[in-house]
Parts: structure tokens; sequence; C-alpha cells
């Protein structure tokens, strides 16, 4: 269950198992941000993101591009938006085209995302983790993702070339193991694709 508290803006702030889901003081400033840093999706039609949180990242995704289609996963257990501050479920509850699945269990995520995949960090925790990699792994723009999201903007331009219908599957790179960081895995990638 999450605990709920208000920030000094008026919104609200969540807490599960300890553990704050987005900022405790402005979280629509933090959702702000977090899409100035992911404005890149403004060219999609379908964004997948793994952690709900407070939800404010979704509502400003909305705000901002209300033609994209979002999927949003969460798996803490036995939380469900109806468990959320009247005011802010209903700012989720009425978001057109905004699918939002609770409880997430890895073996039930099956849709391969025809989107970008973002994760909203804080509100993440391991089961949240692997869902991220199982659809990182799935997308199509996987590499253009990895790109953006590791500020190498030419590295993400190039990305751009690969067709859309090449699916980079995380499962097919070796097996990570301690200190084998996400660019090890970017390289090897690169250099399967062009031998």
């Amino acid at each position: 269950m999450i605990h709920w508290s208000e920030t000094p803006t008026g919104d609200f702030c969540g807490q599960f198992e300890g553990r704050q889901l987005g900022s405790a003081r402005d979280p629509r400033k933090e959702a702000a941000r977090w899409c100035d840093r992911h404005a890149f999706i403004k060219d999609f039609n379908e964004v997948v993101v793994v952690g709900i949180g407070h939800g404010y990242h979704l509502i400003e995704i909305k705000k901002r591009w209300p033609h994209l289609l979002v999927r949003a996963y969460d798996a803490k257990p036995g939380v469900k938006l109806q468990d959320y501050p009247d005011a802010l479920w209903a700012e989720l509850a009425n978001l057109e085209n905004c699918k939002l699945h609770f409880e997430a269990k890895i073996e039930s995520v099956k849709q391969a995302p025809l989107g970008p995949v973002l994760q909203f960090s804080s509100a993440c925790r391991e089961v949240e983790a692997q869902i991220y990699d199982l659809l990182l792994g799935q997308s199509p723009k996987a590499l253009t993702t990895w790109g953006e999201q590791l500020g190498y903007y030419f590295f993400a331009e190039s990305a751009h070339q690969i067709p859309e219908n090449l699916a980079v599957n995380i499962k097919s790179l070796p097996t990570a193991s301690e200190g084998f960081l996400l660019e090890n895995k970017i390289l090897h990638l690169l250099l399967e694709l062009v031998q």
C-alpha cells in the first residue's frame, strides 16, 4: 500500500515500503523535467513507461503530446489506481489513450512496444527493472532510446537509420556480469549489427 502525503505545492507524494515514489517537494516540476529529458518521444505514436509512481509524469506526457498512446506498468503488489488520493485519481483516470497496468508481472507483459520504452526510475523496484529490460529488448527503437538516455546524441541519430522492423532483443546479448554496463551491451550489439 502507498502512504500518501501532501506536498508544499498542494500535490501528493507517496511512499511504498519506505521509498519515495518521486519528488516530495514538487512532483509536477519533477515530471516536467523528466519530460524535457525525454522530449524525443513526441515523434512517435506510442510510448511505454515503466514505473507509474505518483503519475504526474504520465499527466505531463499527455498534456504535452496528447497524440501519444501511453502504456504504463507498475509491479508493486496491492497498489491500484483506486488507492490514489481523489484529486490525483481523477487526473489519472481521465487521461485519454493512457493504459495503466498495476500489479504487473513480468510474465504478463506480452505486447511488444511500438515506440520508445522509458523508465521512471524513482518509482521502480527490481520487478519493474526486469519489465523495463524485457520491453526495452523488444523495442525496434531500443538503440535510439539508449542513445538519447545516455546522452550520445550522435549515436541516437545514427540509430534512426536502422530499419524499424529490426527488433533488438536484450536477451540475445551476453549475460551481464558485475560491472558490465549498458554501454558495453550497446557496443557489443553494434559489433553484431555491422558483422
